[in-house]
């Protein structure tokens, strides 16, 4: 467990503090939850912000075999789903089930239709991350130090696809929905562990050469190199020096980057090539298949210097807690792109906190992604001459095609509905 209170007073020395005694209270807690898991070490994330109730939230790593596998919580639905043949992408019903007249899955209606199922297949979804990527570390939460932890649930690429397209406040309650659009597969503890995983991956970051990546170790030792492995800790780190972490230049991103995919790994999606003939295959056919280009990001250490600029203004801004003293200052790197995210390093001590609202800075105004276009109506050629386009009925043309001669109530409302196309 680190030292919270000597990691607290060196943010306060540049201006970053909940409070000596809410970090008291934290510390208390963190040896709490330390003593009723079988953690190996922890950290203290940060603190987000909600409209009724903060999160304390609270990073973890387990001991080795200890930690708790989560499966995704969309598995039961999707499970039932599948059973009942139902699809989320085209809302219907495949032929295991058949939507039936009255709405009800494999039933019939009053005259014993029952629509042609879908044929359509959903894509295949990447899977989630197993103690790795994104789902690195455990994190814990509660409303107020010394209240009972929660472990979030294990994020999934598709909640990361879908909150970097909603930008939504935190309630301060857990299971309380997210209502956005596009929809976002899960409640708010879904959406708090996703926002989470964004900003670790991005604000993780280590004065340069605190950290070194095995997989150069293991090559130069002749071993062979693993994509999959974490930095782990220089024990031959000396004292940062000011003047060189006094600039972006002298940091490094310590965690992955996020693909688009929502994983750090990239899953290669699998071929349906069951259908194929052998004999089709050659060079050519492999090259121009439909497959999606793996996607690439930053390797690890990347220095700050080469993330992107926020328009005229830089990724990082630096603060001295003294203007005087420079070189004995505890220097402090603050994230425009994430605001409440910071960095400290003060010789060979250095740790990261974020305070904040959970939400990613934006140079423009918000704007909800539009509902998909509608599907454009089908080519003369291809319509054939056998399809007939007719007007929608109306109340008065239904009542005299049923021989009714009483007036139809509902009758006024009808010039809306005229034959005006």
């Amino acid at each position: 467990m680190p030292d919270v209170m000597a990691d607290a007073g060196r943010f306060e020395e540049c201006g970053i503090s909940l409070g000596r005694m809410e970090m008291y209270k934290v510390m208390l807690a963190m040896q709490k939850l330390v003593e009723s898991h079988p953690l190996e070490r922890i950290r203290f994330f940060g603190k987000i912000y909600g409209l009724k109730a903060p999160y304390y939230v609270v990073e973890a790593v387990y001991k080795d075999g200890e930690r708790p596998f989560d499966a995704p919580e969309g598995a039961a639905a999707d499970a039932r789903a599948a059973d009942s043949g139902y699809d989320e992408y085209d809302g219907d019903y495949s032929a295991r089930g058949g939507r039936a007249a009255d709405g009800q899955p494999g039933e019939a209606g009053g005259d014993g239709f029952v629509p042609p199922a879908s044929q359509h297949k959903a894509p295949p979804q990447p899977p989630m991350e197993e103690f790795e990527g994104a789902n690195k570390y455990a994190y814990f939460v509660c409303s107020f130090p010394g209240g009972e932890w929660t472990k979030l649930p294990d994020v999934t690429p598709k909640q990361i696809v879908a909150a970097r397209a909603i930008t939504k406040f935190f309630t301060g309650s857990l299971d309380a929905p997210v209502e956005s659009y596009p929809p976002f597969p899960g409640t708010e503890k879904n959406y708090l562990r996703a926002q989470i995983a964004r900003i670790v991956a991005a604000t993780a970051v280590a004065p340069a050469g605190r950290y070194v990546d095995p997989a150069e170790l293991e090559s130069l030792d002749g071993g062979e190199d693993d994509d999959n492995v974490s930095v782990v800790s220089n024990m031959d780190f000396n004292v940062a020096d000011n003047e060189e972490i006094g600039e972006p230049a002298g940091w490094i991103h310590r965690e992955r980057f996020i693909l688009p995919q929502g994983r750090c790994f990239w899953w290669e999606p699998p071929r349906d090539d069951a259908s194929r003939d052998e004999s089709e295959f050659d060079e050519e056919s492999m090259l121009s298949a439909n497959a999606p280009e793996p996607e690439f990001g930053p390797p690890l250490l990347t220095p700050l210097a080469d993330d992107e600029p926020i328009g005229a203004f830089p990724a990082w801004s630096v603060r001295y807690s003294s203007a005087v003293a420079t070189r004995y200052a505890t220097i402090l790197m603050q994230s425009n792109r994430w605001p409440g995210a910071y960095a400290y390093a003060n010789g060979r001590s250095s740790a990261c906190i974020y305070v904040g609202y959970g939400q990613k800075y934006q140079p423009t105004h918000f704007t909800p992604q539009p509902p998909p276009q509608p599907p454009p109506q089908p080519a003369a050629e291809y319509a054939g001459d056998d399809i007939v386009e007719r007007a929608d009925a109306t109340d008065e043309r239904d009542a005299l095609l049923r021989g009714e001669d009483d007036d139809v109530s509902y009758a006024s409302g009808s010039e809306m509905y005229s034959d005006d196309r």
